[in-house]
């Protein structure tokens, strides 16, 4: 029966370490985004002058300062029309840059998760090794999600490239091969030494939440407040009356 209950705590220990570092590592493949309610009907394309591009197959909206042009024609705008548009393509632009910045921050904390506890549970060549890898995705996502552009669709959904997304998914798994042995490890020393691997095993899970999970709350206000500033953007897009980037599918109140 002792030997019943040490195989039980150690495989508890375990299966509650991995899934502290995978829980975490969901951020970098789930948009926090994806709560809001909101998709946009166009590609946004933003210039370094802050000029804004809306464009699907059939049409093409360009915002350049006050101006408003539609298919490569210019519309007349009113005073307070020419006002509203800069106010909304300034937000627009802004927002664009802050999503993409939120998808950065999320793939790179969810890899994070990972890389601290192969550190303490592989060894230090593999975490170094690791380590390099996750600078040079890191080095990707910056150069791709450079603020300029959002693809049609759900908030932040396909922001990374396929081919970056596959880096992604290779070095979690790498990693994850590598927490596996050490997991191991831990299974065997929780049944000679059960109040041992317990205290490793809560290290470990406290230093990953110690690490991680401030900065996970935080980008989830971030997200909370992007979602707050798209039913902002929303009333500004309804106001101005020409365009419908913004679709939602929370019921009108």
């Amino acid at each position: 029966m002792a030997h019943n209950t040490q195989w039980t705590l150690a495989w508890t220990l375990a299966l509650g370490l991995l899934a502290t570092s995978l829980t975490t590592t969901a951020v970098a493949h789930d948009s926090p985004m994806a709560l809001c309610d909101y998709e946009l009907a166009y590609e946004v394309s933003v210039s370094d002058q802050d000029d804004v591009h809306l464009r699907a197959p059939d049409e093409d909206w360009h915002l350049q300062g006050e101006r408003l042009h539609r298919n490569d024609r210019e519309l007349s705008l009113s005073a307070t029309e020419r006002e509203q548009l800069l106010h909304y393509r300034e937000d627009l632009a802004r927002l664009t840059r802050e999503v993409n910045r939120v998808a950065v921050d999320g793939a790179m904390l969810g890899i994070e998760a990972l890389t601290i506890t192969l550190a303490t549970l592989g060894n230090d060549r593999d975490a170094d090794a690791l380590g390099a890898r996750l600078a040079r995705v890191g080095g990707q996502l910056q150069t791709q999600l450079d603020g300029r552009q959002l693809p049609p669709g759900r908030i932040g959904d396909d922001l990374v490239s396929e081919a970056i997304g596959e880096e992604i998914a290779a070095l979690a798994g790498s990693i994850a091969l590598k927490i596996t042995g050490g997991i191991a490890s831990l299974v065997v020393g929780a049944i000679f030494d059960p109040g041992a691997a317990e205290a490793r095993s809560r290290h470990i899970e406290r230093t990953v939440e110690r690490r991680i999970e401030p900065r996970a709350d935080a980008l989830a206000r971030r997200a909370d407040a992007i979602c707050a500033d798209l039913r902002t953007l929303d009333a500004q897009e309804r106001a101005i009356g020409r365009f419908d980037l913004l679709r939602t599918s929370r019921p009108a109140v």
